[in-house]
């Protein structure tokens, strides 16, 4: 009837299928002379099965072949009709009488048959082939999830696992970086030459493995065999792990992977990373970092300290903008005389202070002071202080030790006060006792059994030992036994202690340390002193000194001939009548008594000089300050050791 109210013959055809119509009958009424003769599929680009084929089967394998005819009629692709059909576990008379003859000619093709379990995992791959993904990506996704060489090689015929073994496209993406891949295999397929698409990426700054897993790598598998060249770049400073740590680490997966240089990146990405790091190159040529710096143009640094040490110490040195380098370098050595390193200053000192290495580095330039960062000035003036790592720690001592001393015995103050609050506590002893009676209650007829007193730890127990039931312990059992006797007063133990959390925070142990800590810095603060008073009594008097002294009034020495001479001429011009109105003046007492003067005694000892006419040793303000620091931290000290005593 449809045919002949006009219906096209392949639309009847189709409903006829639809409805799961005999095939028989469907040849029967197409092939009729009643209606037109409908089409074959060949004639509609698609291939038909054999009815001869289906006239072999009995009807229950006609039903199944049904199912896939069907398939065909609606356009789906053989091929995916014969993986469908395999996957099905359909017989191959079936098969064949869907499909044809050659209804197995493409998995003879590559010489592999799967088993249905690997037809299913090989058909969402054929499907990614079908909407026209490029092979090379179905590759990379089935190595990504560790799909079998079987498999791979059937989806993608003999070869494709050799191929991936020596192609760099194998690289395994990401999912971002295959959503970054897609528009330029996009160009590929829109046949741009794979050297403009290279072009392309490098332009847009598309990762080197990315570029290699979309257009590959020109120079091939001989990439990951290059011979070791000369390195021109600057060094990357790592701490290599020794071969017993790195079978411990994430290194070891790494490591057998064997990834290679080619993974990552191409000749191309090679010259930029060199451009990027090269060393920078000075007259100098093989020399060393201070002769280099000297001998070259005069306008590159010297660098020699690491760029990051540097930034961080000039950072650390805008805490000391009021001081030059030098005026800084001389209130270290000092000991800050003026007490401007204070406060947040303190602390940055210890920062300052350069190392081994560096002060090596520092020594050995001869270079102009214009090729040096902040840092390098810095260490420079910092040379010519003797013992600095100790002067530091004295500056840091003397700005600290008044609180830290404080701070630690008001800590022990605190301990020896909450621990007379808790031996006084009349509301604890209650409880303990209670606690006591309850335990040997528990433990009668045992050797834990009548005590007269437990370790404090022991209470924790109170909260592990449970009823028979488990619903209730011991210390449970107790607040209710005060409760019952209305006597909820005692369990508030906290109010006869109230600092007792705090104090709990606090380990004898610890302030022990801090105050061994503090008598320790004063040792070294005893001991630099002494030092500098040494080094400053033996220096030779400056200039400045001895201007001071020639300033100061003195009276010149008496010479005990000129006292002889004055009696002689004294004798010899008096007149006559003076002379008999005088005494003569004997020569030898003006004599004895010029050099009695001088220096000499009756005794015949000799006196000590007049200290007026000495110049007295004078030391440099910062010992005077720490001469007075100790002066009040040994006080500070004695009280600090007495409360500690007591506590």
């Amino acid at each position: 009837k449809m045919l002949s109210m006009g219906v096209p013959p392949p639309a009847v055809e189709h409903a006829m299928k639809r409805d799961q119509v005999s095939d028989k009958i469907v040849n029967i009424i197409l092939n009729s002379g009643e209606a037109p003769k409908s089409p074959s599929l060949e004639e509609i680009g698609e291939s038909t099965p054999s009815t001869d084929g289906t006239s072999n089967l009995t009807e229950e394998e006609q039903e199944v072949a049904a199912k896939y005819q069907k398939m065909l009629k609606v356009s789906i692709p053989r091929e995916a009709v014969r993986h469908k059909m395999l996957r099905d576990s359909i017989s191959e008379k079936i098969r064949v009488a869907v499909l044809g003859p050659d209804a197995d000619k493409a998995s003879k093709s590559s010489g592999l048959t799967l088993s249905p379990a690997d037809e299913q995992i090989a058909a969402q791959y054929r499907k990614m082939i079908r909407i026209s993904i490029p092979r090379d990506a179905v590759r990379n996704k089935m190595m990504r999830d560790n799909v079998g060489v079987k498999i791979i090689e059937a989806v993608l015929g003999k070869g494709a696992t050799a191929k991936a073994a020596n192609d760099v496209v194998s690289i395994v993406l990401t999912k971002e970086e295959e959503a970054v891949a897609a528009q330029y295999r996009k160009m590929i397929r829109f046949n741009i030459p794979k050297d403009a698409v290279r072009h392309k990426m490098m332009k847009d700054n598309v990762d080197a493995r990315i570029i290699i897993a979309v257009v590959g790598d020109d120079e091939g598998p001989a990439t990951a065999k290059k011979k070791k060249k000369s390195n021109n770049m600057v060094a990357l400073h790592w701490t290599p792990l020794s071969p017993s740590a790195l079978e411990n680490s994430i290194w070891r997966t790494t490591k057998k992977r064997k990834l290679t240089a080619t993974t990552i990146h191409d000749g191309s990405d090679e010259k930029k990373l060199e451009e990027l790091f090269q060393k920078k190159t000075t007259k100098a040529g093989t020399k060393g970092p201070g002769d280099a710096a000297a001998e070259g143009d005069g306008k590159a640094m010297a660098k020699l300290i690491d760029l990051n040490r540097a930034n961080i110490i000039a950072i650390s040195l805008k805490a000391f903008q009021d001081f030059s380098h030098k005026e800084l370098a001389d209130t270290i050595a000092n000991l800050d005389p003026n007490t401007k390193i204070v406060g947040e200053r303190v602390q940055f000192l210890t920062g300052l202070l350069p190392n081994q290495t560096e002060v090596a580095a520092v020594k050995s330039y001869k270079g102009s002071d214009d090729r040096l960062v902040p840092a390098e000035l810095f260490f420079k003036q910092l040379l010519s202080v003797p013992g600095l790592q100790t002067k530091v720690h004295v500056i840091q001592t003397m700005a600290t030790f008044s609180d830290s001393a404080k701070e630690t015995g008001c800590k022990f103050q605190l301990l020896k006060s909450v621990c007379s609050q808790v031996m006084e506590s009349t509301k604890l002893q209650q409880v303990l006792e209670m606690v006591l009676h309850i335990g040997n209650l528990m433990n009668e007829g045992t050797r834990t059994g009548d005590i007269d007193g437990f370790k404090f730890d022991s209470l924790l127990k109170l909260t592990q030992t449970k009823s028979q039931d488990g619903k209730l312990t011991v210390l449970d059992y107790i607040v209710a036994t005060f409760i019952e006797k209305n006597d909820r007063s005692v369990l508030d133990i906290g109010s006869d202690f109230p600092e007792c959390e705090t104090a709990g925070r606090i380990l004898i142990s610890d302030l022990v340390s801090d105050a061994r800590g503090l008598r320790m810095g004063i040792t070294k603060c005893r001991t630099e002193l002494t030092e500098m008073k040494k080094n400053q009594s033996t220096k030779p008097v400056t200039r400045s000194q001895a201007r001071k002294f020639a300033e100061t009034p003195s009276k010149p020495p008496l010479d005990p001939r000129a006292g002889l001479f004055a009696a002689i001429k004294a004798r010899g011009t008096e007149d006559d009548e003076d002379a008999s109105e005088k005494p003569p003046v004997d020569p030898r007492a003006a004599m004895l008594a010029a050099i009695k003067s001088r220096g000499g005694g009756d005794d015949g000892k000799a006196k000590p000089n007049d200290e007026s006419n000495e110049p007295k040793q004078d030391f440099s303000p910062g010992v005077l300050r720490l001469e007075s620091f100790l002066a009040d931290a040994t006080s500070e000290l004695e009280a600090l050791d007495k409360t500690k005593t007591s506590a």
